[in-house]
C-alpha cells in the first residue's frame, strides 16, 4: 500500500510540474486556438486519403475509397465537393504534392482492402495541372510508371519540379520518380524507414524541406534526412 502511495505521490508531482511548465511557457510556445468550420461531408464508407491546398486556398483531397480526386472550397455558401478526376484505370488514390504553383502530382493504384495490399504493376504517378488560379477543371496526363514490384505507394513529395518522393509502406523505402523521363529507377533505403516488428507498415509520409527530408511512420516520427 505504501509504495502504491508512494509511486501516485511522484506521479501527481510529475503531473503538477508538467502543468507549471506549460503555464510558465512564452506565449508563442502556446498552441493558439483556431476557428473550426464545416467544410463538406462526404458519404459513409468513403476513405480519404490525402489533402493539397491550392494557392487560390481551394482544397483538394484523394480519395482511396474510390479513384477520384475532388475538389472543396472552404466558405463556400454551397458546400459541394466537385470531382476533378476519376481515375478509371485504378481503385484509388494515395499521395499528393505540389510540384509548381497549381501543379500536382498524385499517385495511383489498385489497392485491396481486402488484403491490404496493391496490385504489382498497377501503381503510377499523374500530373493535375490547373491552367489558373480558381480553375475547377484540370489537365491530367501520366508522368511516371511505378516499378511492378512497389509494395504500397503512399506518400508523396517534391524534391523539386522534376522529382518526385514516393513512400513505399511495406517495402520500408523512399523511390525517386523522375517525371521528365517516366522512370523510378531509383530507391533510398534507411533502416528507420522498415516496417517495425509491432506494426507492419513502414515510412508512411513525407516532407521536405530544403535538402532534408522528414518522414513519418504510423508508429513512430523518423527524421530528418539529407535528400
Amino acid at each position: 500500500m505504501g509504495i502504491q502511495t508512494t509511486m501516485a505521490s511522484a506521479s501527481f508531482a510529475k503531473l503538477i510540474a508538467l502543468c507549471c511548465y506549460f503555464y510558465l511557457l512564452p506565449p508563442f510556445f502556446v498552441a493558439a486556438s483556431y476557428p473550426i468550420e464545416f467544410v463538406y461531408q462526404f458519404p459513409n464508407g468513403t476513405w480519404l486519403e490525402n489533402l493539397a491546398v491550392r494557392p487560390s486556398g481551394l482544397i483538394l483531397t484523394t480519395v482511396l475509397s474510390a479513384p477520384t480526386l475532388y475538389l472543396l472550397q472552404p466558405g463556400a455558401n454551397k458546400q459541394e465537393a466537385r470531382l476533378i478526376h476519376n481515375f478509371s484505370s485504378h481503385t484509388g488514390l494515395f499521395g499528393i504534392t505540389e510540384t509548381t504553383p497549381d501543379t500536382f502530382e498524385v499517385v495511383a493504384t489498385n489497392y485491396s482492402f481486402a488484403t491490404g495490399t496493391a496490385l504489382p504493376g498497377s501503381s503510377a504517378i499523374y500530373r493535375v495541372r490547373f491552367p489558373h488560379r480558381y480553375s475547377a477543371k484540370a489537365v491530367v496526363s501520366l508522368t511516371v510508371r511505378l516499378p511492378v514490384d512497389v509494395g504500397i505507394p503512399n506518400g508523396l513529395a517534391t524534391l523539386n519540379r522534376d522529382i518526385i518522393l514516393v513512400a513505399d509502406c511495406p517495402k520500408g523505402v523512399v523511390l525517386v520518380g523522375d517525371t521528365r523521363t517516366g522512370q523510378s529507377n531509383h530507391t533510398i533505403a534507411e533502416p528507420s524507414f522498415a516496417p517495425p516488428s509491432s506494426l507492419p507498415p513502414g515510412i508512411n509520409g513525407l516532407k521536405v524541406h530544403g535538402t532534408i527530408c522528414s518522414s513519418r511512420h504510423l508508429a513512430k516520427l523518423v527524421g530528418p534526412h539529407h535528400a
